[in-house]
């Protein structure tokens, strides 16, 4: 998702995570957990920390 939003804005890496955190405060999308082994997250510099979680995955909400 960064690639593709990135690739028609000017992002970095932290701008989108803020941005994914807005609007998971706003209630437009919702954050799943990295539920696998550390060491099979594939491109871990995207995943999002929040507090103890990785959040890896987004899907909108209804």
């Amino acid at each position: 998702m960064f690639r593709a939003v990135a690739q028609n804005a000017a992002l970095t890496i932290g701008e989108f995570h803020d941005c994914l955190r807005q609007l998971h405060t706003d209630g437009a999308l919702s954050l799943h957990a990295w539920t696998g082994p550390l060491y099979a997250l594939p491109e871990p510099q995207y995943a999002l920390l929040i507090g103890h979680g990785i959040a890896y995955y987004a899907s909108l909400r209804a």
